[in-house]
């Protein structure tokens, strides 16, 4: 139900292109918050717009739950290891 919804941490997205984007509208109409990420820059202003939160991978992998990627795997960079860190698996919380 709705109304009942105890989740508060912000939904994760990694990839905003097509898939993305869907994604993005039915977590927001279903009234979740989401966090996403992009490599282009465009992606992440046209669903700024429709009221998605900017965020670096690392604050994805940090501050959201669960995470959620929008990408196949030509755009793994940003999910990925990277030099010098700062890619979500990188970045993510032990437990």
């Amino acid at each position: 139900m709705a109304g009942s919804r105890t989740h508060t941490a912000p939904v994760g997205l990694i990839g905003l292109g097509l898939m993305g984007e869907v994604y993005a509208r039915r977590l927001l109409a279903a009234g979740f918050a989401v966090v996403g990420f992009d490599t282009d820059a465009a992606k992440n202003d046209r669903l700024g717009q429709i009221g998605v939160g900017a965020g670096s991978p690392a604050a994805i992998a940090r501050d959201c739950d669960p995470i959620v990627r929008g990408h196949g795997l030509h755009g793994i960079g940003a999910f990925g290891r990277r030099p010098g860190g700062g890619g979500v698996v990188g970045s993510w919380r032990k437990f």
